[in-house]
């Protein structure tokens, strides 16, 4: 790898695949795309590494420190899990868990963990995710170009968490963000080390559906989810930031808030403590991938 202070962030969604690359040096946004496929690129990863290979060569960018990867948290079990002090494997115990949640053997499973708080004596909060072993190891050994395939996976959510300490308020301060993809919705309050409430809406039904009444089933599966975090998760927000594929459709943006009313909603597009030194065109295309962001300001750190 070159020494470029560049992080190519990659967000694969349904139909499309964002990037971001990042330089850490400048804390800059150097430039954003939105990649239009035909298959939904985690299931064919030669149409990935083509369409990539093509906006790379378009832009003239040669060089890079790190390719990193973020998926919906629809394709991982995520969890925020308590670990009591008398565990003598954390490995194991969390072995355990996933084998209480799936029907299959966790041998079959990557399994990560953070430790967000506590100690021997009182037990510990982490924040766990696990993805099938057989589809990360075909993404990674998937690529023709060594070069392209990526040296960080990870979830949406997290990618999240890497961004909050990049925001005008105290990371420490839970916020609920929305992430509006056509492949689905997730909602979530967190901060920067803590997942308090993940929660998801499916787009499956929408299917076939007029653009106007998919989004106010959509609208309608949001503000349950929203209500449902708030009388069972003990969360509360006035302010929503919401982000994903839809995020700047008017007409979804309108049914919406329509809806809950009385919630505030801002679009995430940007973070005081970054630049953002791409075109106009490709600056309005930030709120789209923040994902991709998220997990290219990881590994920064990661190489920092």
């Amino acid at each position: 790898m070159s020494d470029t202070h560049l992080h190519l962030g990659l967000d694969a969604g349904e139909l499309s695949l964002k990037a971001v690359l990042y330089d850490a040096k400048e804390k800059s946004v150097v430039r954003v795309g939105v990649l239009d496929v035909p298959v939904p690129p985690l299931n064919d990863i030669t149409t990935f590494e083509s369409a990539l290979q093509t906006w790379l060569s378009e832009n003239s960018i040669t060089e890079w420190d790190s390719v990193s990867l973020t998926v919906s948290s629809f394709r991982a079990i995520v969890r925020q899990l308590f670990v009591p002090p008398e565990t003598p494997d954390m490995t194991e115990y969390l072995s355990w868990y996933l084998s209480t949640v799936i029907n299959d053997s966790p041998k079959n499973y990557l399994m990560d963990f953070q430790i967000i708080s506590g100690n021997k004596e009182s037990g510990w909060t982490v924040m766990f995710i696990a993805l099938r072993e057989e589809w990360v190891n075909g993404v990674r050994k998937g690529f023709r170009n060594k070069k392209l395939s990526p040296q960080i996976m990870n979830v949406d959510v997290a990618s999240f968490m890497n961004l909050v300490e990049l925001g005008d308020e105290d990371p420490s301060k839970l916020r609920c963000i929305i992430k509006a993809d056509i492949a689905g919705v997730s909602i979530m309050w967190i901060s920067k080390n803590n997942l308090r409430v993940l929660r998801g809406v499916s787009t499956l039904e929408l299917v076939g559906r007029a653009q106007a009444d998919a989004y106010k089933i959509l609208s309608e599966g949001i503000a349950q989810q929203i209500e449902l975090s708030q009388s069972e998760n003990s969360v509360n927000t006035e302010k929503v930031l919401i982000c994903g594929d839809i995020s700047t459709d008017p007409l979804f943006m309108e049914i919406l808030t329509s809806r809950l009313p009385e919630l505030q909603f801002e679009l995430l597009s940007s973070f005081p403590k970054i630049q953002v030194a791409a075109s106009e065109e490709e600056t309005a295309l930030l709120p789209l991938c923040m994902g991709a962001l998220g997990v290219a300001v990881q590994a920064a750190e990661v190489k920092a």
